[in-house]
């Protein structure tokens, strides 16, 4: 994985370099009424994905995003 974007104070991109499932995690900070808001923005492809395992690239796409909501809800309840 690596840093491909970076503004300090608002936002860090990730993006995987190797696997079969490329994706992308792109954090943004922003300004939210008196608080912060955090944002996610995730993508991830099984283009790489080769037999019967590529046949469930739209399962692993849709765990993917379920799991990136839980995720940040955890967050925010660490945060809260």
């Amino acid at each position: 994985m690596s840093i491909t974007a970076y503004v300090e104070g608002e936002e860090v991109t990730f993006t995987s370099l190797t696997g079969p499932t490329p994706f992308t995690y792109r954090y943004l900070v922003r300004p939210s009424g008196g608080t912060t808001r955090l944002i996610l923005e995730g993508t991830i492809s099984a283009a790489g994905l080769t037999g019967p395992a590529a046949l469930l690239g739209p399962l692993a796409e849709r765990l993917f995003k379920g799991g990136m909501r839980d995720n940040l809800g955890t967050l925010k309840q660490l945060l809260e």
